[in-house]
């Protein structure tokens, strides 16, 4: 017979309660079909959450991302402030990425225009395009990552 737990979101059967050195088998234990075993663990490992709702368990919808917390009292998924700030953190940490990324490219895309410049044997085209590109990179750089998923990045230069 399997039981599951609502509280640890887990699974007991008869050999653990035996074997157990401690009686940590939690109060809300219920016993559960081998199907009901099934749906829940596939749900369980399909970041969802098992809970009972009038007298019957309920998978609820998948965790929509880490920063989501279960709230038991609402039975669903809820973003707190911790999770906010997290998700917060996570967003400026992206677009500070993103923007390393682009000078590098950037950075790259220009530097074979500027050693023509030094030597003297750059075409007045190319002159054009790494003008562009540098106008292209200041933009780049006053870039306000704070915002974190509304940042907006300058538009590339054309080719």
């Amino acid at each position: 017979m399997m039981r599951f737990s609502e509280t640890t979101q887990a699974f007991y059967d008869d050999a653990y309660e035996k074997n157990a050195l401690v009686n940590d088998i939690p109060q809300d234990i219920s016993d559960v079909s081998d199907e009901q075993y099934r749906a829940f663990y596939t749900a369980i490992n399909d970041a969802r959450r098992v809970y009972a709702a009038d007298g019957n368990f309920t998978l609820s919808a998948p965790r929509p991302d880490n920063f989501h917390t279960w709230d038991n009292s609402q039975k669903q998924w809820v973003l707190n402030d911790e999770g906010v700030v997290q998700q917060n953190a996570e967003e400026v940490a992206s677009a500070i990425n993103m923007k390393s990324l682009l000078l590098s490219s950037a950075q790259t895309v220009i530097s074979e225009w500027q050693s023509e410049l030094l030597l003297g044997v750059i075409s007045d085209e190319d002159k054009t395009r790494l003008i562009a590109w540098l106008a292209y990179i200041r933009e780049l750089k006053a870039v306000d990552t704070s915002r974190g998923a509304s940042t907006t990045f300058p538009e590339l230069p054309r080719p």
